[in-house]
């Protein structure tokens, strides 16, 4: 005969601990004071008997789950997967679990968490602000069910949250501006269609130009339909086919200079000797050459959101912040100045 397990209950703790229930309620919850002679008989109790609090139960009684969600659009790009590390760091701090909610771009799926995150009761959501997330009715849910909401990165700034971003523009500029200070006047820009942080980094490529007295050239700009590294490698070849006298060029992102890269090399380019190439994020460990870009301090970012939500979930009542942090230039091996010696490699 199979025996069942034995599994404690609140009472269990109260009796073996020799207090009440509502003592061990209180150690447990840890919503009232309690002294450390009985705190230490109802911990040394529920050890003994291997007894773990009904989630469900504490938090009917405590009016909180201890949970988050986080939805962000993807986590195929590294971009996210390291702010959600700061973020779950953060959380498991303040002994919070995290949904992670990977909506890939899918209505459907967007339409499901927001759905599983309210029956969850769930203290608080970030919500990362891409086309597709930073919208009302992806929001106001949350906030109709007064569960706090907190925005981060993406390029949309929304007065109805707490949103923690960069500064697209900026960055654009400082990129530019670099490539700039190398010599380069013939400078391309791929990003993508309908992206708002797309427009944002263009803003800033053109302010450089202009800044430097460089006609803006728009055959130079070429956005495509997805920040891949495959949709950049086609954009990229098509580019330097038709103008060859392009020496260099701003990627949207690093996973989109990463087609730059291979689309140079295979075009008979060398980089940075005949083509200097520069990305946005910060988020490749690995290329040949090693990748100039504009680092973004993504677990800042994370880390700056959690704390935000805390406070919210916390109870602090004051009007939605915009919290801005600056990207930074970081120069690696991808930029130089076009050598008069260079060659191109054909055949």
């Amino acid at each position: 005969m199979i025996r069942g397990v034995f599994m404690a209950t609140i009472r269990d703790v109260a009796e073996l601990a020799g207090v009440s229930v509502a003592t061990v309620s209180g150690v447990i919850n840890q919503s009232c004071k309690v002294s450390d002679k009985l705190t230490a008989k109802v911990l040394a109790a529920a050890k003994e008997l291997n007894y773990h609090p009904n989630r469900l139960a504490r938090a009917l009684s405590v009016k909180r789950t201890h949970l988050i969600g986080c939805l962000v659009p993807t986590i195929v790009n590294p971009f996210f997967p390291q702010i959600v590390k700061s973020v779950e760091d953060i959380a498991f701090q303040n002994n919070i679990g995290v949904f992670v909610c990977n909506s890939e771009g899918r209505s459907e799926k967007v339409s499901y968490y927001i759905q599983m995150l309210l029956e969850t009761q769930v203290d608080g959501v970030i919500i990362a602000l891409s086309w597709e997330l930073a919208k009302p009715e992806v929001i106001n849910p949350f906030l109709e069910a007064g569960i706090p909401v907190v925005g981060l990165a993406g390029a949309r700034r929304l007065a109805t949250i707490d949103c923690v971003v960069t500064d697209d523009v900026h960055g654009g500029f400082e990129a530019t501006s670099h490539l700039i200070s190398l010599g380069h006047a013939k400078i391309a820009f791929i990003g993508a269609q309908n992206s708002e942080s797309t427009r944002l980094r263009l803003m800033g490529y053109q302010k450089a130009l202009t800044e430097n007295d460089i006609a803006f050239d728009e055959r130079y700009v070429v956005l495509g339909s997805a920040f891949s590294e495959v949709e950049s490698y086609t954009l990229t070849k098509v580019l330097l086919e038709r103008y060859p006298e392009i020496t260099a060029i701003f990627a949207y992102n690093d996973i989109m200079a990463l087609g730059i890269l291979s689309a140079a090399n295979d075009n008979g380019y060398l980089v940075p000797q005949d083509i200097s190439v520069i990305g946005f994020d910060d988020t490749v460990a690995f290329s040949l050459p090693k990748l100039s870009t504009i680092a973004i301090p993504k677990e800042e970012m994370g880390r700056i959101a959690a704390n935000i939500l805390m406070d919210r979930i916390q109870g602090k009542a004051e009007p939605p912040h915009i919290f801005e942090i600056p990207p930074k230039l970081v120069i690696r091996n991808s930029t130089s100045r076009v050598r008069a010696d260079s060659f191109r490699i054909t055949g």
